[in-house]
């Protein structure tokens, strides 16, 4: 399981059981020989490898991979330069890998995230040229019914994003270092303040249960707002410090040395007897 692609960064995804391994080159035309440019996937129980050409679908528009999941049904979902591809894998070791455009960002980028029953894509990307880590779209397909369309109260300085196991809630993160959950329907979100700098990766627990956000000064662990009730940010001001009060242990004081005349002060955390609830 150790082959790959020497000198060149790749990529990998398990699939939803956890028994195979797909993997593939972060950028195919940085690969001069032609042969390499291809699709691994492996058998982890046997050990067994399987090669599939991709230089059949390298082109200007589809250069690599950056992101990639694995679909119960097989096909592997790749984001990158150029958006985001449905590549169908053959089933055996003859055949050819297909692919179909999903998400279509010209020369901007993409990465991808998708539900567990593999019916909803969530995609953020860019139409920028050479933009490497903001992104200005989310997309979210419901590829059960072959349709799309943008969730734009996330905001346009994205850079990163999730889904909750279920398909029903978008996880996002902003360059401001704010990560937001809303229902996949579009409400405005809840707001997880923290960060003080860009979120660089985002996770959703497999029970959904937690948000994991990691940027350059920490990691953040959040338990899963209720979606279905108002974001805090909506609510009368006394309701709404009531409810931060018992789920941080954070708190804002004043400072006449910092330069907004407050700082954040962080308490004990003996950790939570019970899970609070939003």
């Amino acid at each position: 399981l150790e082959r790959g692609w020497e000198g060149e960064a790749s990529v990998a995804a398990f699939d939803e059981q956890g028994g195979r391994v797909v993997g593939a080159p972060l950028s195919m035309t940085a690969l001069e020989d032609p042969a390499d440019r291809v699709l691994r996937a492996w058998d982890l129980d046997s050990g067994e490898e399987q090669v599939f050409p991709l230089a059949h679908l390298t082109d200007a528009t589809w250069k690599g991979f950056l992101s990639m999941r694995v679909a119960p049904d097989g096909s592997v979902f790749a984001g990158g330069v150029g958006g985001v591809r449905r590549l169908t894998v053959p089933g055996g070791p003859k055949g050819t890998v297909t692919s179909e455009t999903v998400y279509d960002t010209g020369p901007g980028r993409a990465h991808l995230d998708l539900s567990r029953d593999g019916r909803f894509l969530l995609a953020w990307g860019t139409r920028k040229a050479g933009e490497l880590s903001r992104f200005d779209e989310l997309i979210l397909c419901d590829l059960r019914e072959g349709s799309s369309r943008s969730i734009t109260t996330h905001g346009s300085a994205l850079s990163y994003g999730a889904m909750d196991p279920s398909g029903r809630i978008v996880v996002s993160a902003g360059t401001d270092g704010v990560v937001r959950a809303g229902a996949i329907t579009g409400e405005e979100p809840h707001l997880l303040y923290g960060h003080t700098g860009p979120v660089t990766a985002l996770a959703v627990s497999p029970g959904g249960r937690w948000i994991a956000s990691a940027s350059d000064d920490s990691v953040r662990l959040w338990p899963m707002p209720d979606v279905a009730k108002p974001p805090f940010h909506t609510l009368p001001y006394e309701e709404l410090m009531s409810k931060l009060r018992a789920l941080t242990n954070l708190e804002v004081v004043e400072d006449e040395t910092a330069p907004t005349g407050y700082r954040v002060e962080v308490g004990p955390f003996p950790g939570w007897e019970d899970v609070p609830t939003w």
